[in-house]
């Protein structure tokens, strides 16, 4: 019954398990205390999906056998290498580089924020589509089909994902892969995959946090565990290995319900309801200033850091953004919004459900920690779409 379900309903069934998940961190932090404003969410979103469900029962969109994906790998291979150099050209050195050179992870981070201050808009753009639209549907389309082409994107694709210090870009490249080797029980391909992304994220969490290799490379002179400076309290307590697998399941398991509770927290206690200020086009069709709430929330989480003009966002899940806007019919609203949505791309993908979860696994996660309009454009979910009406083979993804 329940792989029934995730068949007819797969959107559906990947959102609501991530609302689980944002529970574990905001329990966590605050309780039952929100609890009601979830549900009263979770209501809207399945009464609207049923409704619209129930009103597009009739509709069947046929499936096109997209054309060959062939041009398409070396069209990316080509425009990945330009915007790669462009990108280290505009901001005038390789982030990657630059970061291993210090000591500091304030200073880390702030190249990771000059990285997209310092290049134009349109290559921030640019960036984001090649990452999580161009690539991962290359990538997909490509394995077992054309393996030189999909070697050559990897690499390339894994390369520049690297150089840009981000944590989930290498990530993202793989997502849809990923799930293809999942869902068609290919153990080796998925388990070879998942330690790739666990040593990229081991690997950039040190080149993020300089302190914490630091502390190991004190520890392994000949100088006792009290005499050496605590640089990072996490690594000399339980060790760099431990210390970085707690990090990443704070960070996975923990954090994006954390978010959840600050803004709840904050709005609108410290931050009024902005009444449509809080989403960039929403702001402009109401005639709203537009507020950077992700970032006036992490200077409020954060004092430390704003006291020292660090810049940081602290983004939460999409219908917190509603929230922000209109309070608890905001949730209402976001609900109903959401699951139109949902219920439009699942008919898009008509019965390729596999394609479906492959294609949207990702942009699903990201509702975790963006507004949805964002989710839709400037991380490529429309985009990546359009690439699945017109290149999708008549294969199931990953063959």
């Amino acid at each position: 019954m329940i792989a029934t379900f995730y068949r007819r309903h797969p959107l559906l069934g990947i959102h609501l398990g991530i609302v689980v998940l944002l529970l574990l961190g905001l329990v966590q932090r605050t309780g039952m205390s929100h609890l009601g404003f979830m549900a009263l969410y979770v209501t809207a979103l399945l009464f609207g999906y049923v409704v619209i469900d129930r009103m597009t029962r009739n509709i069947a969109i046929p499936t096109r056998i997209g054309s060959d994906a062939r041009p398409l790998a070396v069209g990316v291979l080509l425009a990945t290498m330009v915007v790669a150099v462009l990108h280290w050209v505009a901001v005038g050195h390789v982030p990657l580089i630059e970061a291993l050179r210090q000591n500091d992870n304030l200073v880390v981070q702030e190249i990771r924020r000059r990285m997209t201050m310092d290049a134009p808009l349109w290559l921030n753009y640019a960036s984001n589509f090649m990452l999580k639209a161009f690539i991962p549907f290359t990538l997909l389309v490509c394995y077992g089909r054309c393996p030189k082409l999909f070697a050559s994107v990897a690499v390339v694709g894994v390369l520049y994902a690297l150089s840009l210090v981000q944590k989930s870009y290498v990530i993202t490249l793989f997502v849809p892969l990923w799930f293809a080797f999942l869902i068609s029980r290919r153990w080796i391909q998925f388990a070879t995959l998942t330690s790739g992304f666990i040593l990229a994220l081991f690997f950039l969490m040190i080149v993020a946090k300089p302190e914490k290799l630091a502390q190991v490379q004190e520890n392994e002179q000949d100088i006792t565990a009290e005499q050496a400076p605590v640089i990072d309290p996490g690594v000399k307590e339980n060790g760099l290995f431990l210390d970085l697998v707690r990090g990443l399941a704070r960070r996975v398991l923990l954090m994006p319900g954390w978010t959840v509770a600050a803004w709840f927290e904050h709005v609108p206690s410290d931050i009024p309801f902005q009444k449509g200020g809080a989403v960039r086009p929403l702001a402009a069709l109401t005639g709203r200033e537009y507020m950077e709430l992700d970032r006036r929330i992490y200077d409020l989480e954060y004092p430390e850091f704003a006291a020292k003009n660090t810049r940081g966002t602290m983004g939460s899940a999409s219908f917190m953004y509603g929230w922000a806007n209109f309070g608890w019919w905001g949730l209402v609203l976001s609900g109903f919004i959401t699951a139109g949505v949902l219920k439009t791309v699942t008919l898009l993908f008509a019965r390729r459900w596999e394609w479906a979860v492959c294609l949207s696994a990702y942009p699903l996660l990201m509702l975790s920690s963006v507004a949805l309009p964002t989710v839709m454009l400037t991380h490529g979910w429309m985009l990546t779409l359009l690439l699945f009406v017109l290149f999708a083979p008549p294969n199931a993804p990953g063959e």
